[in-house]
């Protein structure tokens, strides 16, 4: 296999990444009424180069590291040609992806295609972390949002608002910066491998990445998945969105010190009932609410079957 075949698919996948999952930065800053378009996708693509040079190598340990030794190259090809295929598919059905989880899904059959043994123990580590992150989030989402109320009783509507805005753009940047570092760290890993690159080469790469992500962002990111989860879903305050890009930042940032991978929706949406809850807000589409959470485990499960299938043909 070429050397620039896994990037160039990587490349491919980041863009599919932009569009689907940091669409759903967008859609919830548009929603809040705290920012506009340009300033959202500015934060976001900061952020996202930020987090993708900054954290994004720690991931290199994730798949090929944590829970496979060093996967063979067919491995690697497998895992981005499942993971493109399904959620390209997924984003055109405006169906958000619980993106680290289809990259792990399809990891685990290509490797199972190949008959070799994973690290069983580790794995039980990553779905752990999946089973408890959107209820950390809540309880954390929770926890800030009471705070950020009792903070801002006392407060003119206009120095509420002016808190709002500001502290929605600064955990803007936290959230794609996280975002960058888990999910562009996970994808960069699993195409180039651990300790295959210097410093200067990763950053380098690493950026690239980023830049392809942040045009999926500027071309799709006022709607799309956003909307389907920021708009159709709940209705929150700008200091309920406030509270819940707090605690995915927390959950997301933990999890990549484990390297452990993570999807956005898997936090937020837990941020999201989080901050609906101490308000006692009903959810607008319980339908929707089913759907989302289903795919947190219909997604990988296909993702497996994906890369079963095409294994013996790549």
């Amino acid at each position: 296999m070429d050397e620039s075949t896994p990037l160039l698919l990587a490349g491919a996948l980041t863009f599919i990444f932009g569009w689907n999952n940091s669409s759903l930065l967008i859609g919830n800053e548009l929603g809040s009424g705290t920012l506009s378009g340009r300033e959202a996708t500015v934060l976001a693509s900061l952020g996202m180069v930020l987090g993708a040079v900054a954290e994004g190598p720690q991931m290199t340990k994730s798949l090929g590291g944590m829970i496979y030794a060093q996967p063979p190259e067919t491995v690697v090809l497998v895992t981005l040609v499942a993971s493109i295929l399904l959620t390209f598919s997924l984003t055109l059905a405006r169906i958000p992806v619980t993106f680290s989880a289809t990259m792990v899904g399809a990891f685990i059959g290509a490797v199972f295609a190949l008959s070799t043994p994973l690290r069983v123990s580790q794995l039980e580590v990553v779905f752990s972390f999946w089973l408890i992150a959107p209820l950390a989030t809540m309880a954390v989402t929770f926890l800030c949002y009471r705070a950020i109320r009792r903070a801002t009783s006392n407060m003119s509507l206009l120095s509420v608002d002016a808190f709002s805005r500001r502290g929605v753009g600064v955990v803007s940047l936290g959230l794609a910066y996280v975002l960058s570092a888990n999910n562009l760290g996970l994808i960069y890993g699993t195409a180039v491998g651990a300790g295959s690159q210097t410093p200067g080469a990763a950053d380098l790469i690493l950026v690239a990445l980023a830049a392809v992500a942040i045009a999926g962002i500027a071309l799709f990111g006022r709607g799309g998945v956003a909307g389907t989860v920021g708009d159709r879903l709940l209705s929150l305050t700008p200091q309920g969105v406030l509270a819940a890009f707090v605690g995915t930042i927390v959950m997301m940032w933990v999890a990549t010190q484990f390297a452990i991978p993570i999807s956005i929706t898997q936090c937020l949406l837990g941020g999201m009932f989080g901050a609906a809850y101490t308000k006692k807000i009903a959810v607008v589409n319980r339908r929707l609410a089913l759907e989302v959470v289903a795919s947190w485990l219909v997604v990988p499960a296909a993702a497996f079957v994906v890369a079963v299938v095409i294994g013996p043909l790549l």
